[in-house]
């Protein structure tokens, strides 16, 4: 999907000061702006994404800073471990990982729904996300908790 601005949990993350060091954007979409801002604070910066950004490589570096705004939302949970392993090997400092909470409509699909604009979306529950996350990262905190979103940090 297409972003106009820098995406509401970046500006979170931004707002707070959590931007420090080395960042990898993992799942970086279509989010230029996010992207532009990220790098600008960065000491060095990476990006992946397996259809615009696809070079795994950069998956095998550490950095202070990985962020994955909402990824895992849009894979079935046998995928999430995938993505949840390459974090905890990426993350030399803090992983901030934020996922959609609200009712997203579409067509029953796998556990999830097809979306009117072709994409996939699965609705996990928050405490469910977090046992998630702490299956994978020692320390698992939430951030932010809203009607949309919840973004958690994981180290």
């Amino acid at each position: 999907m297409s972003r106009s601005g820098i995406s509401r949990p970046t500006k979170i993350l931004l707002k707070a000061g959590y931007i420090q060091g080395s960042v990898l954007h993992h799942g970086c979409g279509k989010a230029l702006d996010d992207s532009k801002k990220l790098q600008e604070l960065a000491t060095k910066y990476a990006e992946y994404d397996p259809t615009y950004a696809p070079d795994r490589s950069v998956l095998n570096r550490k950095y202070t800073t990985v962020i994955s705004n909402y990824v895992m939302n849009t894979l079935p949970r046998e995928a999430r471990s995938l993505v949840w392993r390459d974090l905890v090997n990426c993350t030399a400092g803090n992983a901030y990982v934020t996922i959609r909470q609200d009712d997203v409509q579409g067509k029953p699909y796998k556990g999830g729904v097809l979306t009117s604009k072709k994409t996939f979306q699965v609705f996990i529950p928050d405490i469910d996300f977090v046992v998630e996350a702490k299956d994978f990262f020692n320390e698992v905190d939430i951030l932010q908790r809203t009607s949309s979103l919840l973004m958690l940090r994981c180290r």
